[in-house]
């Protein structure tokens, strides 16, 4: 008795939905857009003639930047600056001390997380924070949350 060929159900492709296509391609825009180095000062105020991939980052500083690509980053918490990553990253080492006071009048000191203190897999969990940390000065509409953040710890 001649052996029988198994039947092979059609292929068919793995296709994600148009609107997540759509929502990924906007998603690696924004990212991009954000985490690309401002243009030198000589360029963004016209002293100097843009060469290169100058082009690109004053159309990026321009027209991108302050677009509603900045509310979808910044909201969700994407938002990185080109100072994380080489060859020049930030050397900054900024820290807070709070004093917590608690409705029974009891207060606690907390530290902010010190990157030069922490080990490496503490770095690794904690560097956001310190990121955070470095933009609250600047931001005033953020010290209630920071601060509602520490009292939670």
């Amino acid at each position: 008795m001649p052996k029988k060929e198994p039947e092979l159900a059609p292929k068919t492709a793995p296709n994600a939905p148009f609107w997540i296509k759509i929502f990924v391609g906007f998603h690696i825009l924004a990212i991009t857009a954000w985490t690309l180095p401002m243009p030198r000062n000589d360029l963004r105020i016209g002293k100097a003639e843009p060469r290169g991939s100058d082009h690109i980052l004053l159309f990026n500083d321009r027209y991108l930047r302050p677009s509603p690509l900045r509310l979808y980053v910044v909201s969700t918490g994407f938002w990185q600056y080109w100072d994380m990553f080489s060859p020049d990253p930030s050397r900054i080492d900024i820290w807070g001390d709070a004093i917590i006071t608690y409705r029974d009048g009891t207060e606690r000191r907390y530290q902010y997380p010190r990157m030069a203190e922490l080990s490496i897999p503490q770095k690794f969990v904690k560097e956001r924070f310190r990121k955070f940390y470095e933009r609250v000065p600047d931001n005033s509409f953020l010290w209630p949350v920071f601060a509602q953040r520490i009292a939670l710890l």
